[in-house]
């Protein structure tokens, strides 16, 4: 579990306290226990040691998480004058600018991120999530459709699919993606309520009866 992971690195860097590796590992599991300004601490003493991007991108989460958007924003923009990891820092300055409510900027930072790397499904799911936002369900769509293409093991891109191609009354494509949702997830509540909706529009719901 985390806290077992948490000792391990602690221990690690009771051995070797400039390792900042185990900083920056300890600064995810901290995140994950939402422990966000301990966090912040680990990602810095990181830094302190070793100018590495991913450590910049560990710190700008966890400003992201503590609402600090102005402390994100800076780590991130590090990474973009470093030059590697651009499309995951594009990424973080779309969740930065979606916080302040900045639609079109978010979308442009996500087209960047895709523009960098375009077998990145995680970035048209997301450009997918602002676009539905955005009242553009249409677009929202295809980019959830990318999204399960260049992820077919994400349930998270087929339920929005699946939901999105509902709300636009494509009732087949919707009942192929949530059914595919449901094989990848299904415990997932609102694949089962999707579901439900598409069987109630195509006259497929079977009732249960008590004998």
């Amino acid at each position: 579990g985390s806290s077992e992971q948490q000792q391990v690195f602690q221990r690690a860097l009771t051995l070797c306290p400039r390792l900042a590796d185990a900083h920056y590992n300890l600064g995810l599991n901290l995140l994950k226990q939402n422990r966000v300004d301990d966090a912040i601490a680990s990602f810095n003493r990181a830094l302190d040691l070793e100018e590495d991007p991913l450590f910049m991108r560990g710190l700008a989460r966890a400003e992201l998480q503590k609402g600090d958007l102005d402390s994100a924003e800076k780590q991130y923009r590090k990474v973009l004058v470093i030059g590697s990891d651009s499309a995951a820092a594009y990424q973080g300055l779309a969740a930065v600018a979606e916080r302040r409510g900045e639609m079109s900027a978010a979308l442009d930072a996500l087209r960047q991120a895709i523009q960098l790397n375009p077998r990145d499904g995680t970035s048209f799911y997301n450009l997918g999530v602002l676009l539905e936002r955005s009242g553009r369900i249409e677009e929202a769509a295809e980019s959830y459709k990318t999204a399960t293409e260049r992820n077919e093991s994400s349930a998270e891109a087929f339920l929005a699919l699946g939901t999105a191609l509902l709300r636009m009354g494509k009732l087949e494509g919707a009942e192929s993606a949530l059914r595919r949702a449901l094989l990848l997830a299904p415990e997932n509540p609102a694949t089962l309520v999707g579901a439900a909706l598409v069987g109630i529009n195509l006259g497929r719901v079977s009732v249960i009866t008590f004998g």
